[in-house]
């Protein structure tokens, strides 16, 4: 049910800083679980890490999927689920085999520590908000108005080279009216001289 709300937290504060934020709580509460003396303690530290999984969990990360790809999105998202399932079904088992071994306090410092070195570096100074950013209210248009040419989704750049086409035809046709105006007007006044000068041929007749 903390996917709900977590939502909304995307949208006002980017992926990547919910990301941090939820890496952070992950790391810190699944390190104090090693230290935990009692029952409660290990259910209050559960609580902050679901809370954790809100912000770092699947869904934000197929929102940030969905950010930097415009194109083949569903092919992206099949490539992070299959990652991410893999994952979970290769995880329980090392740490499995460390709790027979050592004991699942050691078996639960692999968590925090694979964190520390592999994920908080990564969330850090690898991965950044997608040009399609959902802290924008008014979607994918307004994104693509904002980023460079080579960088806006397709159909964005189609519609403002149709409108910078049809800008650039209403300029030739204006170019076009405002040269005839004056050829018209010569011409005009070459008939008057004309007709003038034939007037007073007539008279002279």
């Amino acid at each position: 049910f903390l996917s709900i709300p977590a939502g909304e937290v995307f949208a006002r504060y980017g992926v990547k800083a919910c990301l941090m934020s939820g890496t952070i709580i992950l790391t810190v509460s699944s390190g104090l679980c090693v230290a935990s003396t009692a029952v409660w303690q290990l259910a209050a530290l559960h609580a902050f890490m679901a809370l954790a999984y809100s912000l770092a969990g699947l869904i934000a990360l197929i929102i940030f999927c969905n950010s930097w790809f415009e194109q083949q999105k569903a092919t992206a998202a099949g490539l992070l689920m299959t990652g991410f399932s893999a994952s979970g079904m290769l995880w329980p088992p090392l740490i499995g085999v460390l709790a027979d071994a050592y004991g699942w306090r050691v078996a639960y410092a692999a968590v925090p520590l694979t964190l520390l070195v592999g994920a908080v570096p990564l969330v850090a100074y690898v991965m950044k908000d997608g040009p399609v950013d959902p802290r924008h209210k008014e979607g994918l248009a307004l994104v693509g108005r904002a980023l460079p040419p080579d960088q806006q989704p397709q159909q964005e750049r189609r519609s403002q080279q149709q409108q910078q086409q049809q800008k650039q035809q209403k300029q030739k046709q204006k170019q076009k009216q405002s040269a005839q105006a004056p050829a018209q007007s010569i011409g005009e006044l070459g008939l008057g001289r004309g007709g003038g000068e034939a007037e007073v041929d007539g008279e002279e007749e």
